[in-house]
Parts: structure tokens; C-alpha cells; sequence
């Protein structure tokens, strides 16, 4: 009769003399060998142990988890393993040599504690020497609504967003593509999101979802030594619970209001500013995981916030809507000005253009940032809000005006940030951060009710454009400002 290992596999006698305690310290890893076949062959696989930093070369296989449900042979045992990697296995398997692949399922005894502990501690390592990384997002379902060829569009398109493309500004022009084609990408890229996707929900590690998602948002601050994923939330409340309001939740949201407002806009914009000057990222050490201290420059208060245009869709906007929103922020300010001393008015030579180019973000925008924002830019801002007709800077104005809200600092700042932004939240340039952030707090108070406190605990609110100081002007001579904050 087959050896049968239902969810795990006796590890220590297919690898002989490898005892499992290797494996739950220093640097091995066991790699296996799929082995050739065709279609219809039964899933024959070898185990081996190697060790990493060395020759060894492997891909690493990223997929969902699920239930235990097809069998597959790895060293003369029957293992039981999930439909999902059953069906990844069948389509890489090679019909005339062995693929070396790390799969966390097989890879890792899962009935050993110790070993499971460590091996999740190395994933980082794991997944950044091998030769290429293999994500497996199941078979595409029959009626799926798209095909490969719409996979492979909504992929290209990621490769647009992540500058890989040797441009700097590529453009993705749907303007070009039908309706049925676009509804086919728009398909495939929810089929690429984590919305109703068991691969963290399942995956059987110890550790939950909020402490995954907090580790790869500082793995990835990290790895581009700037603050670029903090960037394009709107917001949007987390779905993952006890996530950190600083971490990625890589849940997504579900349909409706409070879904971001083309969360990727601001994250395009981000590289066009330099915030933080020559200020490099200074991030700290935090023992708790959902703790993450940072340095930057403490800049203002808001202390008046002006009312959001939350719409529901990714529709066509009465032009009413956008302009009537405007005017109620153009109405804020003046009533600011009207309240304030004489030494206000120094902060902007012309405050109607520190408006408008507040409110356009100072980028022009065509999907991705065209130009700065020109005279003519603001000249066609002033004909639409008077006329209603729709010049260059449009789409522009429109995509940031939509779930955004316009406020004022203290000292007279003029901002566009986050809708959840309240009079007492504080703006703050971070260290490696190129736009300035909105932080809120932790436990009340302000920046001056507090005092010479040592401790500094806030909460992350959003990204944030504010006119006169993205261009480092903020930072460069406050040496002797900067704080270290903790972010919770």
C-alpha cells in the first residue's frame, strides 16, 4: 500500500540523514524537484535540502492555499495536497527535465512548530534569491470573463505602473480598446486582487493577516528607502481588522462610497515631488510590529477643512458638482483671510493662484503626470469654473477635486489631502517621503498642547499636496525640528 501523508510529509525519511532541527535554524531550505511528465501523468516530485547563499538555484512559487483534495507522489509517498497547487503543478511541469521550485506547502514540515517558525522568518531571503518568482492565480474559471490575452493586458499595464518600462512617463491609452476588451482587463485585474481571496485567510502560518500586511509595508518602505506606500489611499477605512493605520491592507475594499477614488492617481504624482529635500529615509527600530518609528518635521495644524464631493462611481460628474465644490472651498478661504492678521498674507505673493494650483495638484495629468501646471492651465481652470467649457486642465482638476478635501493651516498652508482629514490633524514632512503626510494625534492634543513630551505617537491619515512646500522648502534649514515619531 502507498505511504499516505495527508497535509504533511515525512519529511525526515525522504531526506536521509537531514534531521528536521536543521531546518529550524540557520540557513537551509529544502527545494523540491518536480519531475518531468506529460498532461496526463501522475505528479512526481523529489525532495532535497540546500542551503541559501549558495549556488542553489530555484523559483519560488506564490499561490493560494485551500483544501487538501488531489494526490501527488514526492519520494514514494502519496501526499495530499490543495486544488489549487494540483492544478500549478500540472501547468509547470516540464515534459522532458525537472523545475526546482520552493513551495511553502511542501517545502516546510508543517507539523514541526519550530521549523515552520523559522523557514517563515526566512521567506524574505527565501523569496529574494531565487532565479524568478511564480504567482499562480488559478485556473481561469469556465464564463471566467476574460481571457489570457486580457491577463496579459492587465499585467502590462502593471508593468507601465511600475516604471519598468524604460520611459518615464508611459501612458495607457483605453481610448484605443473596446468596451468588451476593457471590461475584460477591468475583470482580470479584480481577479488579481486579494477582495474574497483565501491566500492570506488560509495561509497556515502563526501569524495573523494585520502583522503580515504591517511587516510587508515596512519591507517595501524599506526595499525603495522612501515612504511611496504610504502613498494613494483616500480614505478608505481598512477591511483587514487591528491593521495599523500606516500598513497597506492588501484586502480589497468592497464596491460602493467608500471605495478610493482612483487610489492610483496620487501614487503617480508622488515621484513629480521632492517633499523631504535631501532628507533620507531614517526609519527606526520597533520591537512591536505594528509600531513604526519614523523622522520628519512637524510643519502646521489644519484648522479648516471644506466639504468633500464623495461620488459613488467612476463616472461622468455633473460639471455643477465639481464647480459648486470649488466655490465652497474658494468660500472657506476667504472667510479665513477675512479672520486673519496682516502676516498671513505673506505666506502666498497671490493667493487666487495658490488656489488653483492647490486644487490641480500643480500637475497636469494624462494617467500618468504630463507637466507641471502652466499659466494657460490656469487660465482654462478660470474659463471652466465661469463657463462650464472643459480645457486642458480638466481631468486634472476632476480627479483631484473627487473624495479630496481642501483645507487651511494655522499659519495660512492651503492643502488638498485625505476626505477623513479633521481641524487639529497636523501636517508633517517625513524623512524619505517626497509629499508632505497628514497625521493625526494619538490620545488628543496638539502639537502645542504637548509640549516638550518625548513621546510623539500618532496615527496615519493620508498623503497630501500642499502648496509651498514640495519642493523640499519645508525642511532644508530645520535641522533643528526634526522629531522621531511613532506611527501606530
Amino acid at each position: 500500500m502507498d505511504k499516505v501523508m495527508a497535509g504533511g510529509v515525512g519529511f525526515n525519511r525522504q531526506v536521509p540523514r537531514v534531521q528536521g532541527e536543521q531546518l529550524a535554524s540557520g540557513d537551509f531550505l529544502r527545494i523540491l524537484d518536480l519531475l518531468p511528465g506529460q498532461p496526463d501523468d501522475l505528479i512526481q516530485c523529489e525532495l532535497r535540502v540546500a542551503s541559501l547563499g549558495g549556488q542553489v538555484q530555484y523559483e519560488a512559487l506564490s499561490y493560494v492555499w485551500g483544501q487538501h483534495s488531489r494526490m501527488i507522489q514526492i519520494a514514494g509517498f502519496t501526499v495530499s495536497v490543495t486544488v489549487n497547487l494540483y492544478s500549478a503543478l500540472k501547468q509547470l511541469r516540464h515534459t522532458s527535465s525537472k523545475r526546482a521550485l520552493w513551495i511553502d506547502q511542501l517545502c516546510i514540515n508543517q507539523q514541526d512548530g519550530d521549523e515552520k517558525a523559522h523557514q517563515v522568518n526566512m521567506m524574505r531571503r527565501i523569496y529574494k534569491e531565487c532565479t524568478r518568482c511564480l504567482i499562480w492565480l488559478g485556473d481561469i474559471p469556465e464564463g471566467g470573463g476574460f481571457s489570457i490575452l486580457d491577463a496579459e493586458a492587465a499585467f502590462n499595464f502593471i508593468k507601465i505602473l511600475s516604471g519598468d518600462t524604460g520611459e518615464e512617463f508611459q501612458t495607457f491609452d483605453s481610448s484605443k480598446m473596446s468596451k468588451v476588451a476593457l471590461d475584460g482587463v477591468y475583470t482580470a485585474f479584480r481577479a488579481l486582487m486579494l477582495n474574497g481571496n483565501p491566500c492570506v485567510q488560509s495561509c497556515r502560518y502563526d501569524i495573523s493577516p494585520a502583522e503580515l500586511f504591517a511587516k510587508v509595508t515596512r519591507d517595501l518602505i524599506q526595499l525603495e528607502s522612501g515612504l511611496r506606500a504610504f502613498v494613494g489611499r483616500r480614505g478608505e477605512p481598512h477591511v483587514t481588522n487591528d491593521l495599523p493605520t500606516w500598513a497597506l491592507d492588501l484586502i480589497r475594499f468592497p464596491e460602493g462610497k467608500q471605495r478610493a477614488w482612483k487610489w492610483w492617481n496620487n501614487s503617480h504624482r508622488y515621484q513629480k515631488f521632492k517633499a523631504c529635500g535631501s532628507k533620507q529615509l531614517k526609519l527606526g527600530i520597533s520591537e512591536d510590529p505594528y509600531i513604526l518609528p519614523l523622522t520628519g518635521v512637524y510643519i502646521d495644524e489644519a484648522i479648516a477643512v471644506g466639504e468633500v464631493l464623495r461620488e459613488d462611481t467612476f463616472g461622468e460628474l455633473p460639471d455643477k458638482q465639481v464647480i459648486d465644490t470649488i466655490n465652497s472651498w474658494e468660500q472657506l478661504l476667504a472667510q479665513f483671510l477675512y479672520r486673519q492678521t496682516a502676516g498671513v498674507f505673506s505666506r502666498y505673493p497671490r493667493w487666487p493662484e495658490a488656489f488653483a494650483r492647490t486644487i490641480l495638484g500643480d500637475l497636469i495629468m494624462k494617467e500618468f503626470p504630463v507637466r507641471r501646471v502652466l499659466d494657460r492651465d490656469l487660465f482654462d481652470l478660470k474659463a471652466f469654473r465661469e463657463t462650464g467649457i472643459r480645457g486642458s486642465s480638466y481631468m486634472s482638476l476632476r480627479d483631484m477635486v473627487v473624495k479630496q478635501a481642501f483645507f487651511i493651516t494655522k499659519t495660512g498652508y492651503l492643502g488638498l489631502g485625505p476626505p477623513n482629514i479633521l481641524p487639529g490633524d497636523e501636517v508633517w514632512v517625513l524623512f524619505g517621503g517626497r509629499v508632505p503626510f497628514i497625521l493625526k494625534r494619538r490620545g488628543g492634543g496638539t502639537q502645542e498642547s504637548m509640549g516638550t513630551s518625548t513621546t510623539h505617537e500618532y496615527f496615519f491619515v493620508g498623503d497630501t499636496y500642499v502648496c509651498g512646500i514640495m519642493e523640499g522648502e519645508a525642511v532644508e534649514h530645520l535641522e533643528d525640528r526634526q522629531e522621531t515619531i511613532h506611527l501606530y
